[in-house]
């Protein structure tokens, strides 16, 4: 009963995930910046934010940066229940 709830829950997370990635990437592809790598696509870093000097593109890339998190967060919190369900799975016995 609990591994259904668990899977449940997996599951939308699972969601939720793949709808922050997609917002991050386009969101990524909307600012005009001159250096798009995928490091800038995990994480602007300090010095990128504060190069930058148009206040819209900081924030821009400063919600970017809080997705990014957001989104490790999930994927630990993801990986922690898929361990937790398969290390205190109990078998069936006939």
């Amino acid at each position: 009963m609990y591994d259904r709830i668990i899977f449940k829950i997996v599951g939308y997370n699972f969601a939720i995930i793949l709808f922050l990635l997609a917002l991050k990437t386009i969101l990524f592809f909307l600012i005009k910046s001159k250096k798009k790598t995928f490091k800038n696509y995990l994480f602007f870093s300090e010095s990128n934010l504060y190069g930058t000097k148009d206040p819209n593109k900081k924030k821009q890339k400063n919600f970017q940066n809080i997705l990014s998190v957001i989104i490790l967060v999930l994927l630990l919190v993801q990986i922690f229940l898929v361990l937790i369900t398969a290390m205190f799975r109990r078998k069936i016995e006939p």
